[in-house]
């Protein structure tokens, strides 16, 4: 069978060949001509315009401007929904009317008051701040009226007034404490209402430990040294010199003020 078929394709080459036909352009398959595009009027639109919004996704099972929070120790767990998280950084909690302003800064003024002296802080260069507390809008303020008082001025100096004294004139600068070998010292530390007692002992390293120092705050207390307790916001100063007051890291000095005691 093969072989004759083979022999009916050579006789029909033989045939195509003698009447000048082109074998391949008899076999080719016809092919469809490709449709003419359609030019588009106007812009063309992107990709990106064309596309669908993808859906936006909430968290499952809670109520809308909710997200889970937690799950419960049941079996099966079940999702706890509450506030979502902010990335707003929370504002820090303080005792004062607001935080201070950049630029503003704390200072002591001191006065005798007494047999001792007085330190007041004050606030320089947040007129708002001093508004908030007596209701006008001025540069320089103390902070006397405002409910809590101490807490703020705790606050802003971060501890309570530390003292010092001079012999020279203001030349050298020494630590004003309970310390009885120099040649000048300084002792019932507190407030004026309430003063402590240098001759009872005080421990204690908390506020909530803090025993036998009766000035006022208490958190001065806790600012002590091998001679016991050296900060307040009064205190009496014996021998003869000059005493001034100071934030504890030693700035923001009130005046020099004399003592012969």
């Amino acid at each position: 069978m093969t072989k004759v078929l083979l022999y009916i394709i050579k006789i029909f080459v033989l045939f195509a060949a003698l009447l000048g036909l082109n074998v391949e352009e008899m076999c080719r398959i016809p092919q469809e001509p490709a449709p003419e595009e359609t030019p588009i009027e106007g812009p063309v639109p992107s990709p990106e315009a064309t596309a669908e919004p993808s859906p936006q996704r909430t968290a499952p099972g809670c109520p809308e401007g909710q997200c889970v929070v937690g799950r419960t120790n049941t079996f099966p767990p079940q999702i706890l929904c509450g506030e979502c998280p902010s990335s707003a950084p929370h504002p820090r909690p303080t005792f004062c009317p607001k935080l201070l302003a950049p630029g503003a800064y704390v200072y002591l003024n001191d006065k005798a008051y007494g047999q001792g002296f007085d330190s007041t802080p004050r606030v320089h260069g947040d007129p708002e701040f001093c508004r908030l507390i007596h209701g006008v809008a001025i540069n320089d303020c103390h902070l006397e009226g405002w409910p809590k008082r101490s807490k703020c001025e705790m606050e802003l100096m971060h501890g309570c007034p530390i003292w010092q004294f001079t012999v020279d004139g203001g030349t050298t600068a020494q630590p004003c404490v309970d310390n009885h070998a120099a040649m000048a010292s300084c002792d019932h530390f507190g407030s004026v209402e309430y003063r402590d007692d240098p001759q009872t002992p005080t421990t204690g390293d908390s506020i909530w430990t803090l025993k036998g120092f009766e000035g006022r705050p208490l958190e001065c207390g806790l600012q002590r040294n091998a001679y016991g307790p050296m900060a307040g916001f009064f205190t009496v100063a014996h021998g003869v010199g000059y005493v001034r007051a100071c934030k504890p890291n030693g700035a923001g000095c009130g005046p020099w003020r004399p003592f012969d005691h």
